[in-house]
């Protein structure tokens, strides 16, 4: 029970580092035991969910609310009974700061709304995909973008969607019939949380502030959070909020303290250790460095700042850039394993792909093994947007047509003119060239921003064709003139394509960085008027530590995007 647990001391914020290396030792041996800790089970009545005629409206034949802390709908003409799979949390701030449920059921839907309706909620974040390993965790309790739904009382209409890397968020306007009156209801779906497995810390830190700077200051409504039984994921998820609270205003937090009081409200919050584990290691992506997002004004304002040549001004760049390198990823030898095993391409490069992030290639007859030095990288938008490689050599040549064959590539783009690192493999001509088992040949070539070479890559009689884009001269990130990246990235934001662009330069890193950083920067800012260089370098650099190893390479980020945004303003002026 809650009470005879064991005790567990506060952690200072700046301290939380030292607690997860401390427990994470002997295979996280300190985190399943302070897990084990916890209460478990059934600890307080749920007479109302075990109720014969509540047992279809419960997703999990064992997953009750609890009856002091339950919510109690209203009977009305549309809802006849008072039961709902969902629980109140006590929160950091205030009682019932949220509601805890499990993901509604086709036949609990309006029960939901009703829910949502009755507790005047503005904000629901949701935590699971409808369909999870051929498995339904959730029905689709919302409708299609324009259409109206009728659930009750209460009719529902999409009014619009945003898709991100990892989340949507969706703005609904709900109509009570019977009050006849209307509310707004944003809904946060985070779409990343692998089915057996925990999200990665940072995409799910950065979702949380998308919530929370979301929410007014004076709405005081619960917050709905739902996955499939409303239990794990759901727990996580709110002991990452109310913590993040509670370290603000304190410096301190205690993840056990908060897990048990959730577990007072509702069974079993937080049902695994490694969701205890991403607690922590979520706190301390939180806290380590702020959320720097800003909106198109002040972004200006200050990337003109940063380059007016003042000593002090440009200290703002490398200050930074020096605070990113202090929160740089740290990996061991054991994080490269497959890498160190598998790379037989001989080449000087040193900068190698995570085994967690690295790809495969599918085998071939007669050909090396599935190792490639490439990483995914995500956009502002598309979780698998970019595939980042090296400049193939010649004994690589036919690795890298598997790996654009493997992910059905439309695009390649090259971060120098192919004519300087290509060294006379890609074809020049429509005369076909052999790389057994391939054949590659030249469709067509244009130029206009930057140069364009159409690709016909053969094999057993299957033909697919991809785009090589490359600039029509050498990107220096040393001088001012930021114009060829900027042509180079605003063919890239113009292309259409559901597969992959492979990025490519002579390690897989240089200039990488930069063009993937001014791309996501853009995209953000075409989705949600802002920019934030600092956390979109952040966030690459989880997946390739290596990415903008320079102060100049950041600074040049910042002068592209600053260009680019005057270059838009004085064309709009001109069309006026």
């Amino acid at each position: 029970m809650y009470e005879n647990a064991d005790q567990v001391p506060d952690v200072y914020i700046s301290e939380i580092k030292e607690a997860i290396e401390v427990k994470s030792r002997n295979k996280n041996s300190g985190f399943k035991k302070e897990y084990s800790l916890l209460p478990y089970g059934e600890n307080y009545p749920c007479s109302a969910g075990k109720q014969p005629g509540n047992a279809t409206k419960n997703r999990f034949k064992t997953t009750f609310p609890y009856d002091h802390s339950r919510v109690v709908l209203k009977v009305d003409n549309a809802i006849s009974s008072d039961y709902i799979n969902a629980n109140f949390i006590t929160g950091s701030v205030r009682e019932h700061e949220y509601i805890a449920s499990q993901g509604p059921k086709q036949h609990t839907v309006n029960d939901f709304w009703a829910m949502i309706w009755q507790e005047k909620v503005t904000q629901l974040v949701m935590l699971t995909g409808l369909m999870e390993g051929g498995k339904v965790k959730c029905t689709k309790y919302w409708p299609d973008l324009g259409i109206e739904k009728e659930c009750g009382n209460m009719k529902i209409r999409l009014e619009k969607e945003k898709y991100f890397a990892s989340h949507a968020v969706r703005s609904m306007k709900i109509l009570n019939k019977a009050a006849n009156t209307s509310r707004s209801l944003t809904q946060f779906h985070y779409t990343s949380w692998p089915d057996h497995g925990t999200p990665e810390p940072l995409d799910l830190v950065l979702f949380h502030n998308h919530v929370m700077t979301s929410r007014a200051s004076s709405d005081t409504s619960p917050l709905v959070v739902h996955c499939s039984a409303g239990i794990g994921r759901t727990g996580t998820y709110i002991a990452l909020d109310a913590l993040c609270k509670t370290g603000r205003t304190s410096g301190k937090v205690n993840v056990m303290e908060c897990v048990k009081a959730m577990r007072i409200d509702r069974m079993n919050m937080v049902q695994t250790y490694e969701q205890y584990m991403t607690i922590y290691v979520g706190l301390f992506e939180a806290f380590r460095a702020p959320i720097k997002a800003l909106n198109v004004s002040d972004f200006v304002q200050k990337a003109e700042s940063m380059h007016n040549h003042e000593p002090a001004n440009r200290t703002v760049i490398r200050k930074e850039f020096q605070q990113l390198h202090t929160i740089l990823p740290e990996y061991g030898p054991e994080d490269y394993k497959f890498a160190k095993e598998n790379n037989s391409t001989n080449s000087s490069n040193t900068i190698l792909p995570l085994d967690k992030y690295g790809l495969h290639l599918t085998p071939l007859p007669n050909c090396r093994g599935s190792f490639i030095n490439a990483v995914y990288l995500p956009s502002c938008k598309d979780e698998k947007a970019f595939i980042l490689t090296e400049y193939p050599s010649s004994e690589s040549v036919v690795d890298f047509l598997r790996l654009i064959k493997d992910h059905e590539a439309d695009y390649i783009i090259f971060m120098n003119p192919a004519d300087d690192v290509m060294k006379g493999w890609l074809p020049s001509t429509s005369e076909p060239i052999s790389y057994p088992p391939f054949t590659l040949s030249l469709h067509s070539a244009t130029e206009s921003d930057v140069k364009t070479k159409k690709l016909l890559i053969s094999r057993a009689g299957e033909a697919i064709t991809c785009v090589v884009a490359e600039p029509i001269a050498l990107i220096d990130t040393s001088k001012p003139d930021t114009s060829t990246i900027r042509k180079l990235v605003n063919y890239a934001l113009g292309i259409s394509t559901v597969n992959a662009a492979i990025v490519v330069s002579k390690d897989g890193a240089e200039f990488c960085g930069v063009f993937c950083a001014i791309y996501n920067c853009l995209q953000q800012m075409r989705i949600e008027d802002s920019i934030d260089v600092f956390t979109a370098v952040r966030h690459m650099r989880i997946r390739r530590p290596e990415l903008c190893q320079t102060q100049e390479e950041y600074g040049f980020i910042y002068k592209t995007l600053l260009d680019h945004i005057q270059s838009e303003s004085e064309n709009v002026y001109c069309n006026m």
